[in-house]
């Protein structure tokens, strides 16, 4: 069933891109800003950003 195939190759790549793309985007944004090892809600707030 060629048709089958197709879309368990679909849904597996949709369900692949959902779950993983946000994850790395997520880090991928952290490292960018410096921040990776900083996740905690207050870690922007700082003198710079008013308190």
């Amino acid at each position: 069933m060629p048709s089958f195939e197709r879309w368990l190759v679909r849904g597996a790549a949709f369900v692949w891109a959902a779950l993983v793309g946000p994850a790395i985007g997520f880090f991928a944004g952290q490292r960018l800003i410096g921040a990776d090892c900083q996740l905690s809600p207050t870690a922007g707030v700082g003198p710079a950003h008013g308190r």
